[in-house]
Parts: structure tokens; C-alpha cells; sequence
């Protein structure tokens, strides 16, 4: 301002600089003369008159230079100069007031300005006087970015409307100018654009914005979605679909064979109650011809209604029963009735599940339409993005249960000592859950499994508007549905223990049966069910481990009686090595008894037929005392000792042996003598 006041200034000297000096040079002029005539009359000499003009060239030079400062000092108010990075913003000082609710000025009101200086020289008279220049930054949007828009002034938004319209792509760069965004619309005569939140971002580059105009906000990041994802649009602008509510086909379909499976598994269900009634029928029809057969029924005597009425309630299994009583005819009505839902009734079904109708791309609500792999620039106040995967996903069901164990060991002694010892079994991170208890006649049985779910693209917006991201049908859905059908299946008072663990297969394809129909009706697909190794009651195990053990134990001792034997075997024949020369003499005297003894054997015999002999001519007794005779002497001959010198006379004339025990005395010799022929 005070460059303007001088400016000014220096044009009133311009302008009237001239006129002043003339009027000075006058008055100096008169003065002079003034004084001349007062010197004559004193005698004194005269003074030379100045020009009657002064001079012009002092007049132009000083009028030059005031306007020539003028014009510096304007000048000097009339230019600005803007960084490469900046962007001059305009605050204009003097003017009229704006409207009630305005932000940007326009025209000559007063208040920040829709113009912008960009970088580089800029003039305009009196620039700096009519404003006060800010600059600042321009506006960068980093790779893999982008910054949302609010407008602070421009056309109110329609009541309802959450968002401004998105700008036209070819009107990008117009809308982004303040002066086009809050230029007059001839039509209605209210500014092009509308106050609030923008739907259009911006994306990655430089840019020059009306900070006054537009707040931007903090980068935020792209959308992508990367490969093996869709992603299912949830709109928060655009219009309200009225149109009929839209299912995908894919949908309907899934619907369809759903109805497929659960009406396959109802026959088989309802074939295996008929058999079961029909073999009842054939039993009860058997003993009552057994019965007739053996007692002799009396003609007007019937069996019990119950036995030969079809319509008459049998007893069937849990989990094959039906409503009420069951018989023949209710089963073969049922049959007769199971059929596939249409088209229409499977979408139906399908509406009655979603909790968000799905709308054409564009419209406010779920899309049906998804986003494909790749990177989009959706502003995040306007579009929610639910990424979800399209691969084949593993959902695990595993720990959370106390692991016992009894350890069997053999004692030195060789019997069986039992051991108890317990670990936890933690959850595992990135675990759907963990593992599944049964109940199992009576017993607790934890299973560890898992389930392959899948979601095609055409069906991922049904399953967001239906239940959520795939987090949320986990454990919304999909958990409750497979413990309920697992412990139903598992649970059965029908099914064992051992059945769990020896009967896997056909277990896991009875509860994949039960979970593909419920899985089909939230837009998933159950690949497969697949169960880990059961934990069971390690008391039921037991005296199977102890068989085992035992038989085990038994084979090892046959084995190692076996290897003793040949050990033995072993060692023997090393010691027959070692004494080969011993054993070869004891062959020989082993051959030489043998001779020695069919010698003697042979002598013996001729002995024998001689005795045989003499009994013949002596007799029995006779023959005895004779041999008896001759051991006797045969021993005397060996042991001289025996015999005792005598010291009397001994006659006698018998046939005994008295005068010989006279003469032995009572030496043992002589007893034994007497007690062989029996004398005392």
C-alpha cells in the first residue's frame, strides 16, 4: 500500500511539477526586478533578470523522472513470482461482500479468489494492493495412490445424496479449475459443481489445486486385487435400484443341486427303512410259522394284529426315523413325492437368504458384478471392497483338548508296567477352530479334520451380501454346520468307538454328504472333508496294546529260544572241535565195551545154558549153592583178609557150609554165607 502512495505521489509531481516551477521562476523573476529598481534609485548596479520561462528541460526531466518513478512503484505492485512447487493463492482485500455461505469469491467480492497464479512471473496491475498472495504446495500423488476431494463451496448436494457425482473424464482438468467447478450453469444459474465429499480422486501425479476451494485429503491406498481374488463391490452412491431382485444364476443352480443331494441321501435314507421293515415282516412271518408248526394254533386263533398289519409302527434307528408312526405306505408316499426344486423355487430360496438385495454395477448396494485381478482407484467414502479368495480354501478344526497317554514298558522281570502322562494340544495359529468333540457311547472323542471350501467368482457377491467375507461364513456358517452334522453323524448311538478310527473313509463321506447341500446354499463349494487321527480314550486302547504287546513279547521269546538253541548247538559243536582227540579215544573204548560186552554176552549165554544143565541133573538148590560157592570163593581169592586163622578143631560131617563158617568165624564173609543159605 505504501509503494501505492507513492506511486501516487510521484504522478502528482509528474503532473504538476511544471506549473510550479513556472510559478516559482516568476515570482523570482519579480523579485529580481523588484530589486533592480531599488538599486537604481541607490546608484547601485543592477542584477541580470532570469529568463522570462524556465527551463524547459528541467521542467521535462523532472516530470520523466516523478513518472518514470510512478510507473516503478506500480509496477513494483502489480507482479509476483511463484515457485516451480507452489501454486499463488489470491485473497482479494477490497471489494463487496459475498453471499451468505459462500466460500469463494467471485467478481469483485471480497474473500479467497477461484483464480490461482501458477509457477513462473505473473503480473497484474495493482496485484498485490487488491490481494494477498499465499502460496502453496501443489498437490503429489505417489505411484499406488490417491487423495480424495471436498469441496468447501458449490451447489448444495440433493436431498439423499451422500456424495457429489463423479466429474466426466473429459472434464477432469475443468472441474479441477475453481473458476470452471463454481462458473454459473445457465441452465439453473448455480455453480457447475457440488459442495461436499468428490467422488472423483485423484490419481497418481502433480497437480495445481484450489486449496481454498478443495480440501485434500491424506494419500490413501489403491485397490488391488491380486490374482486368485475377486472383489465384490459394496456402492454407497449411485441411484436406488427399484427393479426385480436380482440372483445369479450360478446361485439358483447351486440351489438346484442342493436339492439334488439332500433328496439323494432322503431316498437312500428312506430305501434303508423300507428293507429294515421288510426284513422285520420276513422275521415275524417265520417265527409265526414256527409257532403254528410246534403248538397247533386253533383255526379261529390270529397272530397279533401287529405282525401282519403293513400300516402297523416298526421300530426304526434314530437317525432313519420319519415323523410319527412309520410304515410301508407312509416311506413309498415319501419316495413317490421327493423331487428337485425349479428354478423359480430355488430362487426364492436363494432371495429369503440374502440379507443385502444385489443391484446392477452402478447403483447403490452390493454389485452383482465383481472387480476382475488388477488395480482400481475407488474412493474409499464412496466403495467398500471386499476381497474375496476364489482358491481352494483349507480350513483346519484342530487342538484344544488334553492329550493322555498310557505308555506300556516291560520290567526286567518281563511283566507289563503301565504309565499315564498328559500334554496339551494347542489350537494352532491360522486354525478355523479347534478340534471337534463327540460323544461317543458315552466317551469323549476329539477329531482333528479339515475342510476344502471353494468360491467361484460368478458367486462371491451372493456370499458378501448373504453373510460377509469368508472370515465371517467360517465361523457364521460353516463351523456350526460341520460340528452339528459331525456330531450328529458321529454321535449316533449306533456308531463305536473303534468305528471312528477303523471306519474312517465311510465317516467322512457320511458327514461331507451332510455339509455339501448346506455349503451349496451360502454360495461355497465343500470340496472334500478329511479327517486326522481321532483322539480316543487311551483306556479303550488298552487291552489291545497289551495283546499286542504280549504277542509281541511271545515272539520274541520263540525267537530267542530259537537263537539260544542254535547257540547251544553252536557251542557244542565248538567243544567236540576242541576235544576231538578225547572223543575219538572214548569212540574207541565205547567200541571196545561194545566188543568186550557181546563177549561177555556170548559167555553169559553159555553159562546160562549151562546152569540150564545142571539144574537139569543137580536141581535148583543144589545148582545155587554151587554157584554161590564159587563167587564166594572168587572174592576170598581177591580179599585174603577176610579170612580168619583158626584156633580150634572143627569137624563136621553135614553137607552144609557150618564147617566153613566155623572156620570164617564171625567175620562178615561168614554172615553173609549163613544169610545166603538161611541159616541164623
Amino acid at each position: 500500500m505504501s509503494l501505492l502512495i507513492l506511486a501516487v505521489l510521484a504522478v502528482l509531481v509528474g503532473a504538476f511539477a511544471p506549473r510550479l516551477l513556472r510559478n516559482i521562476h516568476q515570482e523570482y523573476r519579480a523579485s529580481v526586478e523588484e530589486a533592480n529598481k531599488t538599486r537604481r534609485r541607490r546608484g547601485e548596479v543592477e542584477k541580470d533578470l532570469p529568463p522570462a520561462e524556465p527551463s524547459s528541460l528541467l521542467t521535462r526531466a523532472i516530470s520523466i523522472t516523478a513518472f518514470v518513478l510512478a510507473g516503478f512503484l506500480v509496477f513494483m505492485t502489480s507482479f509476483t513470482y511463484i515457485d516451480t512447487d507452489k501454486v499463488g493463492h489470491l485473497k482479494r482485500i477490497y471489494g463487496t461482500d459475498m453471499p451468505t455461505g459462500r466460500v469463494i469469491a467471485t467478481g469483485w467480492q471480497k474473500g479467497p479468489r477461484a483464480e490461482i497464479l501458477p509457477p513462473g512471473f505473473q503480473f497484474s496491475f495493482f496485484l498485490k494492493v487488491l490481494n494477498d498472495i499465499e502460496e502453496l504446495n501443489t498437490v503429489e500423488v505417489a505411484a499406488g495412490k490417491l487423495r480424495v476431494l471436498t469441496a468447501k463451496d458449490g451447489r448444495a448436494l440433493p436431498d439423499g445424496q451422500y456424495m457429489a457425482d463423479g466429474w466426466p473424464e473429459k472434464e477432469f482438468e475443468q472441474y479441477l479449475d475453481a473458476q470452471y467447478f463454481m462458473g454459473i450453469d445457465t441452465e439453473n444459474g448455480l455453480p457447475r459443481g457440488y459442495k461436499g465429499l468428490q467422488l472423483t480422486v485423484l490419481k497418481p501425479g502433480t497437480y495445481r489445486v484450489n486449496r481454498y476451494l478443495f480440501d485434500v485429503g491424506d494419500p490413501v491406498d489403491e485397490t488391488e486385487i491380486d490374482a486368485g481374488f475377486v472383489g465384490v463391490v459394496k456402492s454407497n452412491v449411485g441411484q436406488k435400484y427399484i427393479g426385480d431382485p436380482i440372483v445369479p444364476k450360478s446361485i439358483v443352480a447351486s440351489y438346484i443341486e442342493a436339492s439334488r443331494l439332500e433328496i439323494g441321501q432322503r431316498r437312500i435314507r428312506l430305501n434303508q427303512m423300507l428293507e429294515e421293515i421288510n426284513k422285520r415282516e420276513e422275521e415275524e412271518a417265520g417265527k409265526s410259522k414256527l409257532v403254528l408248526s410246534k403248538t397247533a394254533i386253533a383255526p379261529t386263533e390270529q397272530p397279533a394284529k401287529a405282525e401282519l398289519d403293513d400300516k402297523a409302527p416298526v421300530a426304526i434307528p434314530t437317525f432313519l426315523s420319519l415323523e410319527g408312526p412309520v410304515s410301508k405306505d407312509k416311506i413309498k408316499a415319501e419316495l413317490d413325492g421327493l423331487k428337485a426344486v425349479s428354478e423359480e423355487e430355488a430362487r426364492i430360496m436363494a432371495l429369503t437368504n440374502l440379507s443385502n438385495p444385489l443391484v446392477p454395477q452402478g447403483d447403490i448396494g452390493v454389485w452383482e458384478s465383481v472387480l476382475l485381478p488388477g488395480k482400481y482407484y475407488l474412493n474409499p467414502f464412496a466403495y467398500t471392497v471386499t476381497k474375496i479368495d476364489t482358491r481352494v480354501q483349507t480350513w483346519r478344526y484342530e487342538g484344544g483338548y488334553i492329550r493322555r497317554t498310557f505308555n506300556l514298558t516291560v520290567d526286567k522281570d518281563g511283566s507289563i508296567v503301565q504309565t499315564v502322562s498328559e500334554e496339551k494340544v494347542d489350537i494352532p495359529e491360522g486354525a478355523a477352530d479347534g478340534a471337534i468333540n463327540h460323544k461317543v457311547e458315552g466317551w469323549d472323542v476329539w477329531l482333528d479334520s479339515r475342510i476344502l471350501v471353494q468360491v467361484t467368482p460368478e458367486n462371491a457377491p451372493f456370499v458378501v451380501a448373504y453373510v460377509g467375507d469368508l472370515k465371517q461364513v467360517e465361523d457364521r456358517i460353516i463351523t456350526p454346520l460341520y460340528r452339528s452334522v459331525s456330531r450328529n453323524i458321529l454321535g449316533n448311538r449306533d456308531v463305536k468307538v473303534l468305528q471312528v478310527i477303523y471306519e474312517r473313509q465311510k465317516m467322512e463321506a457320511l458327514v461331507e454328504g451332510g455339509v455339501k447341500p448346506e455349503a451349496l446354499k451360502t454360495g461355497l463349494i465343500a470340496r472334500d472333508v478329511r479327517f486326522g487321527d481321532p483322539y480316543v480314550p487311551p483306556e479303550l486302547l488298552i487291552p489291545g496294546k497289551r495283546m499286542q504287546l504280549a504277542q509281541q513279547m511271545n515272539e520274541t521269546f520263540q525267537q530267542e529260544k530259537i537263537a539260544q538253541t542254535a547257540r547251544i548247538q553252536a557251542e557244542k559243536e565248538k567243544a567236540e572241535a576242541d576235544q576231538q582227540e578225547t572223543l575219538i579215544a572214548a569212540q574207541i573204548k565205547k567200541q571196545a565195551d561194545e566188543q568186550l560186552g557181546l563177549g561177555a554176552k556170548a559167555r553169559l549165554e553159555a553159562e546160562a545154558q549151562g546152569q540150564r544143565a545142571q539144574v537139569a541133573v543137580l536141581g535148583q538148590d543144589k545148582t545155587l549153592e554151587l554157584a554161590l560157592f564159587r563167587e564166594l570163593l572168587t572174592v576170598l581169592k581177591d580179599h585174603p583178609e577176610m579170612v580168619k586163622q583158626p584156633e580150634v578143631l572143627v569137624e563136621g560131617g553135614g553137607s552144609d557150609f557150618s564147617s566153613a563158617a566155623a572156620i570164617l568165624g564171625h567175620s562178615n564173609l561168614s554172615k553173609a554165607v549163613a544169610g545166603a543159605f538161611g541159616k541164623n
